[in-house]
């Protein structure tokens, strides 16, 4: 009896550390697929049912297959500006183009002479559309339409972490980037032999963007890159840079909004850039640690934005709305643009952190000055609406701040 109760008992536990393992493989596996469809959209080539939504947990229907094949191409724009046919009754009009774009150049048929369909799409369904767009042809014995993995791997765009059985919006993905680095059957009209030159070729994207795109995709993550800067343009891809250690320089070229709660830490290497133009809201909360920011756009704070370790440099605006703390800890801020503090508003200048005003500060919600936080105002000027608490260091003249406000004064 005993020896049975052993041989359950190691069962369950085998089975629990296989399952346990499983998870931890998926959860692998989708970071990898959001970290590669964030490249994919950097490029142009991929999008989400959001801006922030890949959906990638869902199988893709044969539709949004041929669809996003086409994207990877960077074939879309010719596909909408021209007029393209198709046998099939059953195609949304939203898709009309594609489909009939995707049947006069031979990458996809039907299920039938009057059907394209409308079910979900295979492995082999979207393996067969790669290979296709790489040059090889099944009609002419290249591969087997419903055997394409032989061929698929030989030319690199099955990857081990594609579930050929259990197809999703993520292997989709997988399949689709890894076709970047495919090797095309023959050589294009332009030169290339990679399906990735080809699109550098026809200015679907640059060379820039593609090594940018890598560098958020986490290729050769433990390799620098050559200048060790990305270029980001939503916040997906911000997340994605912040935590590719061979990225010391990030560039925010595009407004976002830090929707979620995200905390990261580094080793005081990174610089990260807004600019001029470009708007950072923070409606989450945004909590860098080790790193420095230098803003020449604006930075609107409605939740929380706490740093530590982190200095900021203000060149443009930052406003801190109603409802929204800007705090921080041990850092640094060089403030010679404007920084606004809302009705409602709290700028928490606490914590060993000192605040150099050079430009402009505005005060219509609450400051605090304590635990060792000191704010220097020899060089800026100070309007004070609201209230002001002072405990610890203060340079300058306090007489110098004007407004219609209250200032505490409580140092010792």
């Amino acid at each position: 009896m005993k020896q049975k109760t052993k041989a359950v008992i190691s069962l369950i536990l085998m089975l629990t550390m296989s399952l346990t393992m499983l998870i931890h493989v998926h959860a692998a596996d989708m970071a990898e697929a959001e970290r590669q469809a964030s490249a994919l959209k950097r490029l142009g080539l991929f999008k989400g049912v959001s801006d922030t939504d890949f959906d990638l947990n869902r199988a893709p229907s044969r539709t949004e297959a041929l669809v996003m094949l086409i994207r990877v191409l960077g074939e879309e724009s010719e596909v909408l500006n021209g007029n393209w046919s198709h046998p099939f009754t059953d195609v949304a009009a939203w898709a009309d183009k594609y489909i009939g774009y995707a049947y006069e150049k031979g990458l996809s048929g039907g299920i039938s002479a009057s059907e394209f369909g409308t079910g979900n799409a295979s492995a082999n369904m979207y393996l067969t559309f790669v290979l296709r767009a790489l040059g090889y042809n099944d009609k002419s014995g290249d591969f087997n339409w419903n055997e394409p993995d032989a061929l698929a791997k030989s030319v690199g765009i099955l990857p081990g972490n594609v579930d050929t059985s259990n197809f999703l919006r993520a292997d989709v993905v997988h399949i689709s980037w890894a076709a970047l680095e495919a090797r095309l059957k023959e050589e294009s009209w332009t030169g290339a032999r990679k399906l990735s030159e080809n699109l550098i070729a026809v200015g679907m994207f640059t060379s820039e963007d593609y090594r940018a795109a890598k560098q958020i995709a986490g290729k050769d993550e433990s390799q620098p890159s050559e200048d060790g800067k990305a270029i980001v343009s939503s916040f997906a891809e911000l997340k994605a840079a912040m935590e590719n250690k061979a990225i010391t320089v990030i560039n925010i070229n595009s407004d976002m909004d830090i929707t979620e709660k995200y905390f990261y830490e580094r080793d005081t290497d990174l610089m990260i850039n807004i600019e001029k133009g470009k708007t950072i809201t923070i409606s989450g909360e945004f909590i860098p640690v080790g790193c420095s920011i230098t803003n020449e756009g604006d930075i609107i704070v409605k939740g929380i934005f706490d740093r530590g370790l982190c200095s900021l440099i203000n060149k443009g605006t930052v406003t801190v709305k109603s409802g929204g703390t800007a705090s921080s800890g041990v850092s640094s801020t060089d403030n010679s643009g404007s920084f606004i503090v809302d009705m409602g508003g709290n700028l928490l200048i606490e914590r060993g952190t000192s605040f150099n005003n050079l430009g402009t500060m505005t005060n219509n919600g609450y400051i605090s000055i304590k635990d060792g936080g000191s704010l220097n105002n020899r060089d800026g000027s100070i309007i004070n609406n609201g209230i002001i608490d002072l405990y610890t260091f203060f340079e300058g003249d306090i007489k110098d701040i004007t407004g219609t406000g209250k200032l505490n004064d409580s140092r010792e």
